[in-house]
């Protein structure tokens, strides 16, 4: 059975309290997970599957569904409301005008969201502009795909343990060549 490294999040978490792990996805994306599922049995009926967002990942719940599971999704990395965007837009214009150094993206969320808000208001090319002139650091490969699917380069990432401080010492290794 496939073990989850030490260094993970998840596992880091369970150990809090006072649980191990019982199985890895061999790789860290929806795909990965699904081709895990594959090889082993759900005996229950009802799972629970913390999402990025409520309406993301649709394919593991149809996946789900498609093996008679009922998944209880929820959704904690939900981000900044409505309420927010003017400080979403703000970051943008200064992105455009070349005041921000750098930008960290640590869920595919973010980027969906700054990139629904850039249409919605029309700041699509300020986006672009912006992201273009400045260090994009994300924190594994899900985020550094969803990135390079919207055409947007990434400079910094971790090479292995997908965390936090890999990512703050990659983005800081970045910075500091330059």
């Amino acid at each position: 059975m496939p073990k989850l490294r030490d260094t993970s999040k998840p596992k880091r978490a369970l150990r809090k309290i006072d649980l191990e792990p019982q199985l890895e996805a061999g790789e860290p994306t929806t795909a990965g997970l699904i081709d895990t599922l594959k090889t082993i049995e759900l005996p229950h009926r009802r799972v629970a599957l913390q999402l990025y967002a409520a309406d993301q990942e649709t394919t593991l719940v149809e996946y789900l569904h498609g093996r008679g599971i009922e998944p209880d999704c929820v959704a904690p990395y939900v981000y900044a409301s409505a309420a927010e965007d003017r400080r979403v837009v703000e970051l943008i214009e200064q992105l455009a005008l070349g005041k921000v150094d750098a930008i960290a993206f640590t869920s595919k969320a973010q980027i969906q969201r700054l990139r629904k808000l850039a249409r919605d208001r029309k700041l699509d090319a300020k986006l672009r502009k912006g992201l273009a002139a400045t260090c994009v650091a994300a924190i594994g490969p899900v985020v550094s795909a969803e990135l390079e699917a919207a055409g947007i380069r990434v400079d910094a990432m971790p090479e292995e343990n997908y965390s936090m401080k890999p990512l703050v010492t990659a983005l800081c290794d970045l910075l500091g060549a330059k």
